[in-house]
């Protein structure tokens, strides 16, 4: 419900606000889609570790350790 209201008011950004995400982490992450990007979401405590070498290995970043422009 939460959800799909934020997602429809504000797309992308909504939909992240919504799950916890700063406007900021949003805005940053919506721009880098709108520019050609991948966004990949991961939500697994048990193997979140696992997840994060394996996209890390393939060159992704979060918001958090984005490289410096």
């Amino acid at each position: 419900g939460g959800a799909g209201i934020g997602a429809a008011a504000g797309g992308l950004i909504g939909l992240l606000v919504d799950h916890g995400l700063s406007h900021e982490e949003a805005r940053y992450y919506h721009e880098r889609v709108h520019l050609g990007a991948t966004l990949v979401i991961v939500r697994d405590t048990k193997r979140a570790d696992e997840a994060n070498a394996i996209m890390q290995w393939h060159g992704a970043h979060e918001y958090h350790t984005r490289p410096s422009p």
